[in-house]
């Protein structure tokens, strides 16, 4: 068994039958954050079984729900789940998505009952240190945005987001994407961004109704179970009514989307 402590949350993640000799594993797995105050530790445990077939898990994991055979006990903050034996037997590549998924897996537990939430999402951070979270299912555009934007990349893949007496924040992550978060502090959330890839060179911003926004909402953030939707509903519904979902449909060979997003958060907020 390997012990790693620290990252999002402050994980003690405890991983059995992921064994690594590989140099820097524990600083991969650990990122460059600092130990975080957000929650209690959490304890995640990897078991691997003959029982799930790869492609299976590959299936629950692409929609960031539904974790296979996963135990999670509130009280101790103890985690357990399962993966395919093929996921630590193969390749380098294998053992890490395996290594990602348990942090992961770690993030979504801390969430549980608490202010902040996990979101399949990118961060973007303003020069006014605002940041900007952007939604929407895999290959649908994301990270282009993120770069587009030209500010303060945090990560595309996992993004945090907190919710306390009316104040909303956003950080990154450690799990890597195409783009790795370097810095994880909390920074105030301005807008989530939907991204659109239209026709037009000239940039659209529509701001979504507050249902609208349930529903990209709902199924951007990470949960366990299907039943655990209603206490996401909850939560978000609170969030919709702080923080605007806005749909930008924009072009690569067309204008810089920013300026038009930060025109219509100016607007809105006078």
């Amino acid at each position: 068994m390997r012990t790693v402590r620290g990252g999002p949350a402050d994980l003690n993640i405890q991983i059995r039958g992921l064994e690594s000799d590989e140099p820097g594993f524990e600083d991969w797995f650990r990122g460059t954050v600092r130990t975080s105050t957000w929650s209690p530790a959490v304890t995640v445990e990897i078991s691997m079984t003959d029982n799930i077939e790869t492609a299976a898990y590959r299936k629950h994991i692409a929609g960031h729900t539904d974790y296979p055979a996963v135990s999670w006990d509130s009280k101790s903050r103890h985690l357990e789940f399962q993966l395919p034996t093929h996921m630590g037997l193969a390749s380098c590549w294998s053992l890490r998505l395996a290594q990602r998924h348990a942090l992961l897996a770690g993030l979504v537990a801390a969430s549980q009952d608490s202010d902040w939430r996990c979101f399949h999402a990118a961060m973007s951070v303003l020069s006014d240190r605002r940041s900007l979270v952007v939604i929407g299912p895999s290959g649908a555009g994301k990270s282009t945005l993120v770069r587009r934007l030209g500010a303060d990349a945090r990560g595309d893949e996992i993004v945090a987001i907190r919710h306390t007496n009316g104040a909303v924040s956003a950080r990154g992550t450690a799990v890597p994407g195409e783009l790795r978060c370097e810095d994880f502090s909390e920074q105030p959330l301005a807008a989530f961004i939907l991204p659109d890839h239209g026709p037009s060179q000239k940039v659209c911003v529509t701001r979504l109704s507050p249902a609208q926004s349930l529903e990209h909402l709902l199924a951007a953030s990470i949960r366990f179970s299907s039943e655990a939707i209603l206490s996401d509903w909850d939560w978000l519904e609170g969030l919709i009514h702080n923080i605007p979902v806005l749909r930008v449909s924009w072009n690569l060979i067309g204008e810089l989307p920013l300026p038009a997003i930060l025109a219509e958060l100016n607007t809105s907020q006078r």
